[in-house]
């Protein structure tokens, strides 16, 4: 199989992540992407690729909860690399847990494949749409 080519990829990776994006809206979630995580004393907030603040989750064990969720798409470049940029990543994660956010770190793959999705259904986000969820309820 030939590799893909860099234009082929990007316009992939758009449509994935549109369709990503949009199930968890459709869902009732709300999702911000490209969200800024401010921290004291840091001149430049932490960038996450996605953000579900106050997210509500079925946790299973009691009533749903509000939990703050960051989806970082991690990839071979565009700063993934190094160890500066390891470095870099570390701080972002802990900054983001001191600060009660769960995050969820994928690449395209689970992005593009449902995996992702499943990860957060399992964690007890929402996932369906409204409709399909009403369709199923009356059945």
């Amino acid at each position: 199989m030939p590799k893909e080519k860099v234009l082929a990829r990007n316009l992939r990776q758009k449509l994935e992540l549109s369709v990503f994006v949009g199930q968890l809206r459709a869902a009732g979630n709300t999702v911000f992407l490209e969200y800024h995580l401010k921290v004291k004393g840091k001149r430049n907030p932490y960038r996450f690729d996605i953000a579900m603040p106050d997210c509500i989750v079925d946790s299973g064990y009691v009533d749903s909860i509000p939990v703050n969720i960051a989806i970082e798409i991690e990839g071979l470049g565009h700063g993934h690399l190094g160890v500066k940029a390891f470095r870099s990543n570390i701080s972002k994660y802990g900054e983001a847990f001191a600060q009660s956010w769960e995050v969820l770190r994928v690449t395209w793959k689970e992005i593009g494949d449902g995996t992702a999705l499943a990860w957060l259904e399992r964690r007890g986000v929402n996932v369906k749409s409204r409709r399909i969820a009403k369709a199923e309820g009356e059945k």
